[in-house]
């Protein structure tokens, strides 16, 4: 992968522009998360939804952090897998119809 000069700003809004959903990764990670790289999580970013690593606790995590989210998000959990071993059997999932 290759770094781009878009901004997390500007991205949220191009993703939705296309009709995504735009939402920060592994947010739990100590590296390469909006966290670890900004030392919070900015509440104006524009996002509904964060996802957690898998064995991350999101509710204690949101217990134990309230300094760093100005409120509760919802959130998704996954194993952020590298190789197809990793990927473990789907317990949960979400299914998205177009209209």
């Amino acid at each position: 992968m290759a770094p781009t000069d878009i901004g997390a700003y500007e991205l949220v809004g191009l993703v939705e522009d296309i009709g995504g959903i735009c939402y920060p990764a592994h947010i739990d990670r100590a590296s390469n998360s909006v966290i670890s790289n900004l030392g919070i999580f900015p509440d104006d970013l524009g996002v509904g939804l964060v996802e957690f690593s898998l064995r991350a606790d999101p509710e204690q995590i949101f217990a134990d952090n309230n300094r760093l989210f100005g409120k509760k998000y919802p959130y998704v959990q996954s194993s952020d897998a590298h190789r197809l071993v990793d990927i473990p059997e789907r317990s949960r999932f979400l299914s998205a119809a177009r209209v």
